[in-house]
């Protein structure tokens, strides 16, 4: 506790973060005067829409379970209200949270965390050979209507406002050939954590939309090795944008939405090195608890610029490693493991116990070590889990505490 409390005692001013939270559980339906039920119709489409917010998958709608509970949505309401939108009147919900989520466990569909990536929408539209960025003010129809999409699947998106600063910072046509320098620097001051760019190009019939997403905060976009996706679709202009958002909306939801039972399926060691100071500390904590398979965590140690996490899971092991690796600062850290040897503790040496960890600090002669990769290139100890037989002042190797998992922060 010593050194936790040295180390917080660095507390500097912590980053903003991107990402925002989005409100899954309310929606909002125009209630059909011509249905003679039109309120129970509502209900029965908003609590649909709630079930594939916060699924992340747009298919789960139709899950037996699901469709079985929608016939008493009411249940799963906890405040109504009636509002407007041109000239018709809404049925304003929220829906009641711990009851949706255990409902998507029951279901066996997955859970997308309500904070989300937020990203940065660049729209050019191009008519009679003529190309043009719409802004959010610009009240384009199409620009309307990816945003109505985007709300509907709880996918985040801002779209630049188009004053000064943004018109003398891109134009259309670097925005339609896709140069990437332009397209970062105009993007970084919405702080955004990825880039869309939505191109499209209107014709009689129909019109064609080719996108492409930069999964990257706009400042790394240029050094960035990570190759952008992209993808097209083709029909008439709302049908076209629709495809757009579910394809995008099924990428980050298949990227970070985890199954659980609701239930806590185990416990694990992490150790994260390179944590050199508190701001990174209070950063790495608090991308840990936003992970969707992690129930809860505690800080088990904090030696030099090493810190480890107990984690209590909602997932396997292995689906927690995923989804951690998806963050841009994280890596594994493979540590080779040093020949066993032989292995005793004078009893009258200085032992500080933490934990379950039993920590040499003097008149050591041999023990079974593993080494720690720090910053300063010095390996640290960690002394295994053993038993000790205090007649003849020696430790047994019997038990073998689990090895942590380490992962190493990377700027």
């Amino acid at each position: 506790m010593r050194h936790l409390a040295i180390f917080l005692m660095g507390l500097l001013v912590l980053p903003v973060y991107a990402a925002v939270k989005v409100d899954v559980y309310r929606t909002e339906v125009v209630l059909d005067e011509n249905d003679v039920d039109t309120e129970k119709a509502a209900k029965a489409a908003g609590f649909q829409q709630v079930i594939i917010k916060a699924s992340g998958d747009k298919n789960s709608a139709s899950n037996p379970v699901v469709l079985k509970a929608s016939r008493q949505s009411s249940q799963y309401l906890t405040q109504i209200s009636y509002g407007e939108h041109l000239g018709g009147k809404t049925l304003k919900m929220l829906f009641n949270p711990p009851q949706i989520q255990s409902l998507l466990m029951q279901a066996e569909l997955p859970f997308w965390s309500d904070v989300r990536s937020n990203l940065v929408v660049w729209i050019v539209e191009e008519s009679q050979y003529q190309r043009a960025i719409l802004w959010e003010q610009s009240g384009s129809s199409a620009m309307n209507q990816f945003k109505y999409f985007a709300d509907l699947r709880g996918l985040p998106v801002t779209i630049p406002v188009g004053d000064i600063d943004d018109v003398v910072s891109i134009t259309a046509p670097e925005l339609w050939g896709g140069f990437v320098s332009p397209i970062s620097m105009a993007s970084q001051r919405y702080n955004g954590d990825a880039v869309l760019v939505v191109r499209i190009q209107q014709s009689a019939s129909q019109s064609t939309i080719r996108w492409t997403l930069y999964d990257e905060k706009p400042a790394f976009m240029e050094e960035s090795k990570r190759q952008p996706l992209s993808g097209f679709s083709r029909g008439e202009t709302h049908v076209a944008l629709e495809q757009v958002v579910d394809e995008v909306s099924n990428y980050y939801a298949e990227k970070s939405a985890v199954r659980n039972s609701g239930e806590l399926t185990g416990t694990v060691d992490v150790q994260f090195i390179n944590i050199t100071s508190s701001n990174r500390f209070f950063t790495l904590e608090k991308l840990l608890k936003e992970k969707n398979s992690v129930a809860s965590l505690s800080v088990q140690k904090v030696v030099g610029n090493e810190v480890t996490f107990t984690v209590n899971l909602l997932s396997s092991i292995e689906e927690f490693e995923a989804e951690l690796l998806q963050s841009d600062n994280i890596e594994k850290f493979e540590i080779d493991t040093l020949p066993s040897v032989g292995s005793s503790i004078d009893v009258n040496s200085d032992v500080t116990q933490s934990g379950d960890m039993l920590v040499a600090e003097q008149g050591v002669d041999e023990v079974s070590v593993q080494p720690v990769q720090v910053d300063n290139n010095v390996s640290q100890p960690v002394v295994e889990e053993t038993s000790m037989d205090v007649d003849s002042g020696l430790v047994n190797e019997d038990v073998t505490a689990n090895k942590p998992i380490v992962f190493e922060w990377i700027d």
